[in-house]
C-alpha cells in the first residue's frame, strides 16, 4: 500500500504534495541515513521528510491526522531498523537522533555549526548501528 493510500485525507491536506518524496526516499535503501543526514535535506526543506517537517506541528492537528502521522512514524522507525539490521528499539533512537540533528542543524543560524550538527549525526547513527549488530 502506498503512502497515500495508507492515509486519510485530513493526513494528506497537512502534507501536501510530500508524499512521492517520501516513498522515493523510501527506495534509498542503506543510503537512505546517510542522505537523511546531509546538507541537502537540511537545506531543500521542500524535499524533506513531512515526519521531520510536522513533528513540532502534529499535536495541534486533529486526532485523526496524528493517527496517520504515528502510523508513518511507525512505518519509518520500522523501515529503519530493517534497512540498518537493528532491533526495534534500537531503531526508536536511530530515528529520533536522525530527526533531531535534522531538526537543529536547520534551526541554528551558523551554517558551520548545522554541518557539525549533521556530521556528528552521522557518526552517531553509524556507531548505534555497528554497537546493536556486533
Amino acid at each position: 500500500m502506498s503512502f497515500v493510500q495508507a492515509n486519510p485525507p485530513g493526513f494528506q491536506l497537512a502534507v501536501g504534495g510530500l508524499f512521492p518524496l517520501f516513498e522515493a526516499f523510501e527506495k534509498l535503501g542503506p543510503v537512505h541515513i546517510e542522505f537523511y543526514l546531509s546538507s541537502v535535506h537540511r537545506d531543500q526543506m521542500e524535499i524533506g521528510c513531512i515526519l521531520l517537517t510536522l513533528s513540532g506541528e502534529i499535536s495541534r492537528l486533529s486526532e485523526e491526522v496524528r493517527q496517520a502521522y504515528t502510523r508513518e512514524l511507525q512505518r519509518f522507525m520500522r523501515f529503519i531498523s530493517d534497512m540498518a539490521g537493528v532491533d526495534a528499539c534500537t531503531g526508536y533512537a536511530l530515528v529520533s537522533s536522525m530527526v533531531g540533528t535534522v531538526a537543529l542543524a536547520r534551526a541554528v543560524s551558523e551554517p558551520k555549526l548545522g554541518d557539525d550538527l549533521l556530521l556528528a549525526g552521522k557518526i552517531q547513527a553509524k556507531q548505534i548501528i555497528e554497537a546493536s549488530i556486533g
